[in-house]
């Protein structure tokens, strides 16, 4: 997998999600790491928060835009096998 964070404006990576809105396949893991990447980086998750909890609502949503700038999500019927645009 490519770096995510050196990926070109509006370029984003794929991850297919479940019917419960859980990401599946090889890009899942992707996903996984660059959350991991991206909590380790104190302009997102400053060390003097110890409790997910305690940590404000503004630098959840700032995690969350990131990752939307990084990744698009599909949600995959594996019954019926079709992908719909989420």
């Amino acid at each position: 997998m490519p770096d995510i964070w050196e990926l070109p404006e509006g370029q984003r990576v794929n991850v297919k999600i479940n019917n419960l809105y859980q990401p599946v396949g090889e890009e899942s893991t992707c996903l996984c790491r660059f959350i991991g990447t991206m909590v380790r980086k104190a302009e997102f998750a400053p060390i003097s928060y110890l409790n997910w909890h305690e940590m404000p609502n503004n630098k959840k949503e700032e995690m969350w835009s990131t990752i939307e700038l990084k990744f698009q999500f599909q949600l995959f019927d594996s019954e019926e096998g079709l992908m719909k645009s989420h």
